[in-house]
């Protein structure tokens, strides 16, 4: 079969490092394996954003790499504010004011009149101002005022390199929107791929009634422009299908997440020394509104305070950016039950060292997010963690990843909001441990997990299914006097 081109218009990609980048990312390195060129149109990281330039190494050489500028009107003056804040607490430490990380006790911690809290305080009202600002106009997300030059540039790509079909993947839903005008401008078939939710998605709780519904129009105008869909759970294809008064028309298909046993090359398990003899719990990515581990530390607190654990026996280590009120949270329960030598929190890592630190920990905890849509929610690091082949220890709700979880085999799981089953679960194994430690560490046989590979071929299944559809839609609108033909809609 000759070669297709398929272009990917996406907000996440590298240097980005968003986990959301990974699944485009692996799609373009395997579907050249089936006959799919790949291309990519994307943003120009914005200023302040978190990069890791060694990412774009794994964009693969073949892949050409399109950017187009993403104007902030509403960054612009916040950093102006930033920059004027910054100045005032350096003229504030200039006159006699300590620096930030002088301890309690000391002398010098003894602050003059100018004290620079002020300004941390006023730093925090214009992140909240902003984020309201954002939320109120920047619709349906940051990439908004990008739509049109993507959509040109989409076109310039389209009849340059002769591409078959448009994908994006969302969110962000502004290059979704991009891909449709393009795709209408140019007759080119479009591809929508949900990691997670538009309408109703559990991290979007914070959206009002009157944006709700705006939302709604959009996204349904997009789905009734949108030639297939694809989504990572069945969960989010059933949901996604009632939402699309065009779904009759159209292929739909669930493509889990996969793991790339590639990722682990040259990188070696890592573990501290002070954790050799303990049982090591620990936590890669972020956390953010609803996506919480308080209730896992709460709950080692409670066992502690039982003498259902020993300090010295257990140890929860977070790598990642924590939000603040999380951090907060996160703080008050270690405070509360003393937990400054159980938990422990790292800060950022570059994805080798997560992954190398992963390779070394007894479990691995997953958070699943909970809400009304959260039975189809599946954390890329589900897939992750699997193919690592390491214990999950997992914080969700009933759902698909509890399902998946079940048939993986070597995990535990219960909800956040029952603090019971979550102190039995911690408790049983804990125990597990104390008897046999290799249960817990042992590495499980990982050939069940999907791979990235195994993605892209679904996914290639799908893009010439629209490929070929659109090329006979448009044979039979060119035959004069010939009726137009439809091919069957067939669930993929």
């Amino acid at each position: 079969m000759s070669d297709r081109n398929a272009l990917f218009l996406v907000s996440d990609f590298a240097p980005l490092t968003s986990v959301g980048r990974i699944r485009t990312q692996k799609m373009c390195k395997f579907l050249p394996q089936f006959g799919w060129k790949t291309s990519v149109l994307t943003f120009d990281p914005p200023p302040g954003t978190l990069t890791d330039h060694a990412l774009l190494d794994e964009v693969p050489p073949e892949t050409k790499v399109y950017r187009v500028p993403c104007p902030q009107p509403i960054e612009a003056p916040v950093r102006w504010a930033s920059q004027v804040a910054r100045r005032f607490r350096s003229q504030c430490r200039d006159d006699g004011v300590p620096p930030e990380h002088a301890r309690p006790g000391d002398a010098t911690n003894v602050s003059p009149p100018g004290n620079p809290g002020w300004l941390n305080q006023l730093s925090h009202g214009v992140d909240r101002f902003k984020r309201a600002l954002t939320r109120r106009l920047m619709i349906p997300d940051e990439g908004m005022s990008a739509i049109p030059s993507m959509a040109r540039r989409a076109v310039d790509i389209i009849r340059r390199e002769r591409i078959d079909v448009l994908v994006t993947s969302v969110p962000g839903f502004s290059p979704w929107l991009a891909a449709v005008l393009a795709g209408r401008r140019t007759g080119v078939p479009v591809v929508v791929d949900y990691r997670d939710l538009w309408h109703r998605d559990v991290l979007r709780t914070w959206v009002g009634p009157l944006r709700t519904r705006f939302e709604l129009i959009l996204e349904r105008w997009a789905l009734s422009r949108t030639d297939a869909v694809v989504t990572v759970s069945q969960g989010k294809t059933h949901f996604v299908r009632a939402l699309d008064r065009a779904a009759g028309n159209k292929p739909y298909a669930t493509i889990y997440n996969g793991f790339d046993a590639d990722d682990l090359a040259g990188i070696e398990a890592a573990r501290p020394k002070p954790d050799a003899e303990r049982l090591l719990l620990l936590y890669t990515g972020r956390l953010y509104k609803h996506r919480r581990i308080d209730p896992l530390i709460e709950s080692v607190g409670r066992l502690l305070v039982r003498g259902r654990v020993r300090r010295d026996e257990l140890r929860i280590r977070m790598l990642g950016l924590i939000e603040r009120r999380q951090r907060e949270c996160i703080d008050r329960i270690v405070e509360r039950y003393d937990l400054r030598d159980v938990v422990d929190i790292g800060g950022y890592v570059t994805r080798r060292d997560a992954l190398a630190q992963q390779s070394g920990a007894d479990a691995l905890v997953l958070i699943v997010d909970p809400g009304e849509t959260a039975d189809g929610v599946l954390p890329g690091k589900i897939t992750e963690y699997m193919g690592l082949g390491r214990f999950v220890l997992a914080v969700c709700p009933p759902g698909e990843a509890r399902s998946i979880l079940q048939r993986y085999g070597h995990a535990a799981w219960a909800s956040a909001d029952e603090p019971h089953r979550l102190d039995a679960m911690l408790a049983n194994l804990i125990d597990r441990w104390r008897t046999d430690p290799a249960s817990v560490t042992r590495r499980v046989d990982s050939a069940a997990v999907p791979t990235r590979r195994a993605n892209a071929a679904d996914m290639a299944h799908v893009l010439t299914r629209v490929a070929e559809a659109s090329v006979q839609k448009k044979g039979s609108v060119t035959r004069r006097g010939a009726p137009t033909q439809r091919t069957p809609t067939v669930e993929c």
